[in-house]
């Protein structure tokens, strides 16, 4: 009943505007599968069996882990079915009166229609994602309401205001911003709920966060600074305060280097940094670079006393065409991790690892595409390798038909396991109307766990979707051709 209040209320209340422009999209996933955990378990010592081969198992033939009397392993839960059905709304209305103002934002409702567990995501069942009152005029842009700020310190929602001033004669741009911060990665406060299992770790007021950015544009060069800061109002505390630097340059017509950083202020350290050179021709594209990558934790949860260790890696690339039809493409990355300063004399310790893939891209037809990809990767603890393959089809100018498999196989170096999945399927949409999209797919998943015990379960599924996407509008933001001029005898119009 909520999901279908948001929808009417979304593509009602434009219509009721009158003159006012307005447009809505909304998009309606839903997905059939199935999905199981594990459950953790425990037997006296007394109770174990020794396999052929010397290994500790359970009764009932789990691998376990002994430790003062007890022996502890892991056994497969019960198979769970799921139906998800996701909506999401962009909307946006203008004409309201006074010039530059509007209103924008999205939504979501999300739901498990199959009545058993709760699938993740589902809850809360409506959120709004971004929600705000807009004012753009000349070289000012203000905000006020649910928003999100994107940039080299990665993704902040806040409710609150926003401000940018622009002079573009200069190429300058400065903005500042001020709210209370919402969790990372989802539309919900800390305080909420939804934000568990973090428990009773979690703040007991809303942070307050607040940011300024700075940018500077011209033909051959952008420069750009950001700088954030998040306090816990109920103890007065910093929680976050970072600040990033970065930069493009293009000294020719194709050549571009790139690169930046960020530091942390509130811990005294330095943070992911990253730099790039590219060469862009029609037929060939060229890029190296590295990076160095530290997660970053705000200092009121658990996992900024842990210090991450940050790793470094190089990586090039190369993407070139020696037909029309045919692209060529090739990546591989080199990475190792810092020094933990943590000693271990009794093992020897991987910290380091490498990426490589390959793939190719063929055109046989105008309407009619091929794919393929290969990928390798072996780094601390685990690898993987596999391969995938696609290949679309246009055979109307309405309908797009899509069938792929692929391939993984991912022998783990410190479990007993070696899974190995297959998966494949197929894909359809269909364009009902210039402003409705119907779509349909199905995808067949085999999953064999190369496990000697008990715990090699069958994660093998098919898993349905059904989309629709219905575009609403009023038509006045739409481009309408100027009245023509008819060419008359005598040279008059």
């Amino acid at each position: 009943m909520r999901r279908a209040a948001l929808v009417l209320l979304l593509a009602a209340v434009p219509a009721s505007l009158g003159a006012q422009g307005y447009r809505v999209r909304l998009d309606s996933r839903l997905q059939t599968l199935s999905f199981r955990g594990a459950e953790a378990d425990s037997i006296p010592s007394t109770d174990v069996v020794t396999g052929p081969d010397g290994s500790l198992l359970s009764p009932d033939g789990h691998a376990v882990r002994c430790f003062g009397g007890w022996c502890y392993f892991w056994r497969a839960g019960d198979e769970m079915e799921a139906a998800p059905w996701v909506t999401s709304a962009d909307f946006s209305v203008w004409g309201l009166g006074v010039d530059g103002l509007s209103v924008r934002g999205s939504a979501q409702a999300a739901l498990d229609i199959s009545g058993g567990a709760a699938f993740a995501g589902t809850e809360p069942p409506v959120q709004l994602l971004e929600g705000y009152l807009e004012y753009a005029r000349g070289a000012v842009t203000a905000r006020a309401g649910r928003q999100l700020v994107t940039g080299r310190l990665g993704f902040l929602g806040f409710d609150g205001a926003r401000a940018t001033l622009r002079a573009p004669s200069l190429g300058l741009e400065v903005g500042g911003y001020g709210g209370w911060s919402l969790a990372r990665g989802t539309s919900v406060p800390w305080t909420s709920p939804a934000a568990n299992p973090l428990g009773e770790y979690r703040p007991e007021d809303r942070l307050v966060a607040v940011g300024a950015s700075a940018a500077w544009r011209s033909k051959w060069a952008d420069l750009r600074a950001e700088y954030q800061r998040e306090v816990d109002p109920d103890v007065d505390k910093l929680t976050a305060e970072r600040v990033a630097m970065g930069a493009g340059i293009r000294p020719m017509a194709r050549l571009s280097l790139s690169g930046g950083g960020e530091y942390n202020l509130a811990e005294g350290v330095w943070g992911s940094a990253d730099a790039s050179l590219r060469y862009s021709a029609l037929q060939l594209e060229v890029a190296v670079g590295g990076k160095r990558y530290r997660p970053f934790f705000p200092l009121w949860t658990i996992w900024a006393a842990f210090s991450p260790v940050a790793y470094h890696s190089g990586w090039g690339s190369l993407q070139v065409a020696p037909h029309r039809l045919l692209r060529l493409r090739v990546r591989g990355e080199r990475y190792a991790y810092e020094d933990a300063e943590a000693e271990n004399p009794l093992s020897q310790v991987e910290d380091d690892g490498w990426r490589f893939s390959w793939g190719a891209t063929v055109l046989p037809h105008a309407d009619l595409s091929v794919d393929a990809d290969y990928h390798a990767e072996k780094g601390p603890g685990a690898s993987s390798r596999g391969w995938s393959a696609s290949a679309s089809w246009r055979p109307g100018e309405r309908l797009s038909l899509t069938g792929y498999a692929a391939n993984t196989l991912r022998p783990l170096e410190y479990r007993t396991d070696e899974a190995e999945a297959w998966w494949y399927g197929a894909d359809a949409t269909w364009e009902a109307l210039p402003d409705l999209r119907l779509g349909v797919g199905v995808t067949r998943y085999d999953e064999d766990r190369g496990r000697p015990d008990a715990g090699a379960i069958d994660w093998s599924q098919t898993r349905l979707t059904f989309r629709v996407s219905w575009l609403l509008d009023s038509g006045a933001d739409r481009w309408r051709l100027p009245p023509g001029a008819m060419p008359t005898t005598g040279g008059e119009q």
